[in-house]
């Protein structure tokens, strides 16, 4: 079992991205939850299509879960697709979020927990000037 946990870092003390497909890193830890690798998004900032990309670079790598703040249908659904599970509303840091799925406390999601346009518009306020 491998584990993706999204970051705004590449550390276990980085926190957990908020966003799913669009997120800056993707920690990837094993089923010991130790962490493996740290990686940066490719499909950060796509326009369209992010959560599609994460999607194929987390199932080509193994991993079975995902854990992430928000996730919007479009990654949700490609993620199902692959096989992968998703738990949103994961907060703190990437250790802690491992911590958290390894006691049990984090449930799968059935279904996206953003509209479509979250991670783009996170993107879109992150470039445009005030």
């Amino acid at each position: 079992m491998k584990i993706a946990v999204t970051s705004a870092g590449l550390t276990l003390h980085s926190s957990v991205d908020v966003k799913c497909g669009r997120c800056a890193y993707l920690a990837i830890a094993d089923s010991r939850f130790v962490l493996c690798e740290a990686l940066t998004n490719p499909g950060r900032n796509l326009g369209r299509h992010a959560g599609v990309q994460m999607a194929r670079l987390l199932q080509e790598r193994g991993v079975n879960t995902v854990l992430t703040g928000n996730c919007g249908p479009e990654a949700f659904r490609a993620l199902h697709r692959a096989g992968i599970h998703v738990v949103v509303g994961v907060t703190g840091t990437v250790r802690n979020a491992l911590e958290c799925l390894e006691g049990g406390q984090l449930r799968f999601a059935r279904r996206a927990n953003v509209d479509k346009y979250f991670g783009l518009l996170s993107l879109l306020k992150s470039v445009l000037p005030r």
